[in-house]
């Protein structure tokens, strides 16, 4: 009898191991002791944050950027039991908004959201894709989300603001932040409680998309570099909401896997 529950004992925990190791940490985003402002500077608030590079060129016909300089840029994130909140630093020489096609061809950033890190093959209701021009004014429609659905823009509130100067005509420039924030109750649309509090896991990606010649010639991910996470969230990183961590405590996570894989249409 000893010998069988013994056994049973260690299948049960090599269970448990076996499942934890499948959920592999890309990113920590640490508990914010203070809330950020919404303006657009990186206030001290984000100093609990770690920097994390948006570093893949997305594959499938995209050019690399000529140097950092020409684009390059880097993401913070904090939580708290009402917000998340991202602040986005890119670097950008040349800020356009002239392409007459889709947005997704003019310079902007994209945040992808996967609420309890489903992983699903297809954009599902508590999947998000919005994305941000370098202009956009949060006073008007200047937040786009792939749902189209008008409740997921609900108290999404966000300032972008340009470090040089910059034109729609394709004026020179140094770059721009986003800082924004996501209420819980707007991303949780399925009202799972399980979903969200510490130690929880998010799907969680920032792109950058780049204009130098009225389309997107470049575009940089944190986590994708197929490019194919605006229908297949499962591609995107996966987060974890951590307490709260000073600069000295910086969280290391798990190093990521390779991506592979060439998308077989365009990142939209």
């Amino acid at each position: 009898m000893c010998k069988k529950l013994f056994f049973l004992i260690s299948f049960v925990l090599a269970l448990g191991l076996a499942g934890y190791a499948s959920a592999a940490v890309d990113a920590n985003i640490p508990a914010a002791s203070t809330p950020p402002v919404i303006d657009g500077i990186k206030d001290d608030a984000w100093s609990a944050s770690e920097k994390h590079p948006i570093s893949y060129t997305v594959k499938g016909g995209f050019s690399p950027s000529e140097s950092p300089a020409d684009l390059s840029g880097s993401w913070w994130a904090l939580w708290d039991s009402n917000y998340l909140y991202v602040f986005v630093d890119i670097n950008d020489s040349n800020l356009c908004n002239n392409s007459a096609g889709e947005s997704w061809n003019n310079d902007s950033v994209e945040i992808f959201i996967d609420i309890g890190n489903d992983k699903l093959k297809a954009m599902g209701p508590d999947d998000y894709q919005y994305r941000v021009a370098w202009n956009a004014d949060p006073n008007v429609k200047g937040l786009e989300e792939k749902r189209h659905s008008p409740a997921s823009v609900t108290d999404v509130n966000f300032v972008v603001l340009t470090k040089g100067v910059g034109g729609e005509a394709g004026g020179q420039g140094t770059g721009y932040t986003l800082e924004i924030r996501f209420p819980w109750t707007t991303l949780n649309v399925s009202g799972r409680p399980d979903v969200v509090g510490l130690g929880k896991l998010l799907g969680f990606d920032v792109m950058v998309n780049d204009n130098d010649r009225g389309y997107r010639e470049t575009q940089l991910a944190w986590h994708d570099a197929t490019g194919d996470a605006w229908r297949n969230p499962s591609l995107i990183g996966t987060v974890q909401l951590a307490p709260g961590l000073s600069k000295s405590k910086a969280y290391k996570p798990n190093p990521r896997p390779g991506n592979t894989g060439v998308p077989s249409g365009p990142s939209k």
